[in-house]
């Protein structure tokens, strides 16, 4: 029997085909422009040049408002390299959820943020969140938010950059180099980029600590707390308009990492004739490297299909890994040596008597993706008009790998393809004087095959309420099953040694062999997740929104929490220990935990204002009108104008549970449950931005804090809980273009400095026993080894 949606494949072929006749419609001719228009030269006043024109802004979707707009003038006052850098400086501000956004440019689908994110931040002409919903109207996930992206048609600009960073407390530092290509005309685009960086080792000896093993000299010379990593990547990208309505566009990339570490002593013991013990002694570091490569190409379509709008995305990922981890060293022909009385027993090792034994491991991945997307009206109610979204996707993984290690050899395997089906529709119900305010409803439901899996069905709805033209009401509900990546299922398993961990049953911090890497067993998570937010937009420029979010999981997959006493009795069979109790294996490889479920509450309040250089409203008001603005270089409101952006969030964790398994007790995360590596979870955190730019000057200062948690140890007695002090982090950034302090300095031209520091105040969490102290295992120098930061960098436009 045909498995259901296996003909997906063929209907995407069959909407590709019936294209040509629709996208014929389009309008013929172009306007011509200037293709140096939008060049930012970076040496202008602000505000110079500038035209303003004042209209309203169409929707991205319809009947989805934009909860925040930054124009191109706001973008400059972030100081920001890239698209890719100024989406991760405002990620914060699409909520709570844990998902990346989805990504439109220029209100059409791409294939990713790897189409436009290594393009320089001066190519935007606008950025805009949508509102809760946009993501279920593009047959996505309802709790994902969607970003749009305006790109500038025309732009010629050349980026170098080159950067500097180090540890203030010395020890390590990075050095990093760019340059990328931009040519945009009339809408084509083509692009390139390279991109390179080098980050020295970071020794143990580097930092004040403890050391586990006190009877080996200079033991923090045998072990990196960072590994060394080199690293080097390039990106090319051509977009052609097809006709006046249509785009093609094609991305190619590749990168190379390569990270080389030491995992701590290589440590024999010797027979040395006429000593009454066996001699221990090291015979250098145990040597850790690892090598990855990628490859990855995107297609992307968009083209109008009648009255519809129709887009066809394609993707291929390749992924190539090597680890190579020494695990000890075979000693044999030096102790004959030594027995023989040729040689030292403390000597240096002749060439060849001692050798390194390796584990190794070696992955491989391949993804193949297609996507076609068909939106439109179906239908027009007194109300407004009824949307719809299509979208079909066919999904090939395959994912294999190989591992070597202590009398071990694993080889795993995985093949998966996926086909979905999905639909949405969006109904206008109200909209008129009878009922205050717009009233619309988001229903979606989609169908997805999983080769191994079977059939699983997804399914989404909401409803939107808009009372006022500021206020907007967004109820959801959501239930879905995402099967886990190939890359989970056959991930090369590498046993990592002389890791330290905390063993809460024996209130001791050991020196472990760490299992990493894929689990074939882990089976499929299912959430079902209810939210109601509200988006306000009080004042123009200023934007307030909460989002209460209620999630429940089955199956949910999860690295290895810390060894408590709950954690070892969920898991028996991944914790080893000797004849004597001491813990010396622990398989750290992904799990399934039977339930988890969590209430969370999510508020922001963000602030866009520009002061002096006129009566500018900024592009985030809370009116219709909204100015756009375009010019040759970073805009302002006026030569005088100062630029400020604020933003602080709250995220607040009501209840927080998991279950491992139906006939264990549920674990209160929030009340000395583990729920993985770091820390307890924190019932609270904030995050905060402030910044201002003008005169192609601007400061920002970015902020973390996470209150303090617990876990629970044991149950035995006599073993106290770990306390997790509150954690705090400051970042600041300074950022100054040169040419207009310079202005007759060629070299200055179009180009920009910035300091950045990152944890300015160098703080570190503090984490103790019952006993005030802290355990080996959760020094600072481990948990934060690297610290404070200070970077350099200089960027030119030529």
């Amino acid at each position: 029997m045909t498995p259901p949606l296996r003909s997906v494949p063929l209907v995407l072929s069959l909407i590709v085909a019936g294209w040509s006749a629709g996208a014929q419609a389009g309008e013929p001719g172009a306007r011509d422009r200037t293709a140096g228009e939008g060049q930012p030269s970076g040496d202008q006043e602000d505000g110079e040049n500038t035209i303003v024109v004042i209209g309203r802004r169409q929707e991205v979707l319809a009947g989805i408002p934009t909860e925040d707009s930054i124009d191109e003038a706001s973008i400059a006052a972030y100081g920001l390299d890239t698209i890719g850098d100024l989406l991760e400086e405002i990620a914060a501000q699409v909520g709570g959820t844990r998902e990346d956004p989805i990504i439109l440019v220029n209100g059409q689908p791409t294939a990713g943020i790897d189409d436009i994110a290594d393009l320089p931040a001066e190519a935007i002409e606008r950025l805009e969140l949508l509102g809760r919903g946009a993501a279920s109207r593009l047959g996505k996930a309802s709790s994902r938010r969607v970003i749009n992206v305006t790109i500038k048609p025309n732009l010629v600009q050349t980026t170098g950059n080159a950067a500097a960073k180090f540890a203030t407390a010395g020890g390590t530092d990075t050095l990093s180099a760019g340059l990328s290509v931009l040519h945009q005309v009339e809408g084509n685009r083509e692009t390139g980029g390279l991109k390179g960086h080098r980050a020295s080792v970071l020794d143990e000896s580097e930092r004040t600590m403890i050391p586990l093993i006190d009877s080996i000299p200079y033991p923090g010379e045998y072990r990196t707390l960072r590994s060394g990593q080199r690293a080097i990547g390039a990106n090319a990208g051509i977009v052609r308009k097809l006709g006046t309505a249509s785009k093609l566009g094609l991305t190619v990339r590749g990168d190379r990492s390569i990270e080389r570490g030491r995992n701590g002593p290589a440590i024999a013991s010797i027979a040395v004739p006429g000593a009454p013990a066996r001699l221990t002694r090291v015979f250098g570091p145990l040597l850790d490297r690892s090598k990855s490569d990628m490859i990855s190409g995107a297609l992307t379509f968009n083209a109008p299909l009648g009255d519809w709008q129709f887009s066809l995305l394609a993707t291929a990922n390749l992924r190539w890994s090597e680890r190579l981890s020494q695990i000890g060293v075979h000693a044999d022909a030096f102790e004959a040596l030594v027995r023989s009385g040729t040689v030292d027993p403390l000597s240096p090792p002749e060439d060849g008597s001692v050798l390194p034994l390796f584990g190794s491991g070696t992955s491989s991945s391949s993804n193949l993706s297609l996507q076609a997307i068909a939106n439109g009206t179906i239908a027009t109610l007194p109300a407004g008009k009824v949307g719809l979204n299509l979208t079909a996707d066919w999904d090939r993984q395959r994912a294999s790998s190989s591992s070597t290690g202590r009398a071990t050899a694993t080889d795993l395997s995985t093949a998966r393809d996926i086909e979905r089906a999905a639909a949405s529709v969006s109904i206008p119900l109200i909209a008129g004087e009878e009922f205050p305010g717009e009233v619309t409803v988001d229903v979606l439901g989609a169908l997805r095959h999983v080769s191994d899996v079977g059939l699983l069905v997804e399914y989404s709805a909401g409803i939107m309420w808009s009372p006022l033209a500021a206020v907007s009401l967004d109820f959801k509900l959501s239930d879905e099953a995402r099967p886990p990546s190939a890359t989970i299922l056959a991930q090369a398993p590498v046993i990592l040694p002389n890791v330290r961990v905390a063993d809460f049953l024996r209130d001791a911090t050991v020196e472990v062999d760490y299992l990493i890497g894929g689990n074939p067993d882990v089976v499929t998570p299912r959430s079902r997740t209810w939210s109601a937010a509200v988006t306000i937009l009080p004042l123009r420029g200023t934007s307030f929104s909460a989002e209460y979010t209620r999630t429940r999981t089955r199956g949910a997959i999860s690295s290895l929490p810390p060894a408590s006493a709950e954690v070892q009795a969920a898991f028996p069979d991944r914790f080893v220990r000797d004849a004597g109790g001491r813990l010396v294996r622990v398989d750290a490889r992904y799990v399934n935990f039977a339930r988890e479920s969590e209430d969370m509450l999510h508020w922001s309040i963000d602030l866009r204002r520009t002061i002096g250089g006129g009566d500018r409203a900024p592009s985030g008001s809370a009116g219709g009108d909204r100015p756009s603005s375009r010019s040759r270089g970073p805009l302002s409101a006026g030569a005088k104008a100062v630029r400020v952006n604020a933003r602080i969030a709250h995220r607040w964790v009501l209840s927080s549970t998991r279950q491992a398994r139906a006939d264990l007790l549920v674990v209160d995360l929030l009340d000395g449950g583990a729920p993985g590596y770091g820390s307890g979870k924190s019932a609270h955190a904030l995050d905060f931005a402030v910044g201002a730019g003008w005169h192609g000057m601007g400061l920002h200062l970015t902020g973390s804090w996470f209150s303090a948690s617990t876990i629970r140890a044991s149950d035995l007695a006599g073993r106290g809980d770990l306390h997790f002090g509150a954690k705090s982090i400051l970042n600041l950034r300074a950022f100054a273009n040169l040419a207009p302090h310079f202005p007759e300095s060629s070299l200055f031209k179009g180009s920009r400095v910035t300091l950045n520091v990152v944890n300015l105040f160098d703080t570190r969490q503090r984490v103790i026993d019952e006993a005030g102290e802290t355990p080996l295992a959760y020094q600072s120098a481990l948990v934060d080894p690297v610290g404070r930061t200070v970077s350099l960098s200089f960027r030119k436009i030529f």
